[in-house]
């Protein structure tokens, strides 16, 4: 069994077709969740009692390396699909699922955040270039 499977993002897209224009009607991307601490630490007796508080994240949490890996994810994402996503964020062409457990919804957000970045009218803080866009959790993508 794979794990957690992380995301499922469609893509839909509608417009007139013409015999010179290809049109993308619809994509579906699997992706798993970036690089995470451990799930489970075995110790050993001789090992320092207090190993496991080494780690900077907690048991399973995606690691910073993860966070950059799934990002870049998403900038690649734009970077080949770009000639048919539109520059901005529309509710009705795209929707997103993640399993239930914090590191793949948060590389659902993560990737949502490269894939799309505000746009002038869209930035609603100036320190933080981020849009929020929903990222539903279903229970079975986990199963």
């Amino acid at each position: 069994m794979l794990g957690s499977l992380i995301v499922s993002i469609f893509f839909l897209f509608s417009s007139v077709q013409s015999q010179q224009e290809t049109t993308l009607r619809i994509v579906q991307i699997l992706f798993r969740h970036g690089i995470r601490s451990p799930n489970l630490l075995l110790t050993f007796p001789t090992d320092p009692p207090d190993l496991a508080k080494q780690f900077v994240y907690e048991r399973g949490e995606m690691t910073e390396k993860g966070m950059q890996q799934v990002f870049t994810l998403g900038q690649n994402l734009r970077q080949y699909y770009g000639k048919f996503l539109k520059n901005r964020y529309r509710a009705s062409e795209l929707r997103v699922l993640s399993g239930v457990d914090n590191r793949t919804i948060a590389s659902a957000l993560i990737a949502l955040a490269a894939l799309f970045p505000p746009q002038q009218d869209q930035i609603w803080n100036r320190d933080l270039l981020w849009i929020p866009i929903p990222v539903q959790t279903e229970p079975i993508i986990d199963e």
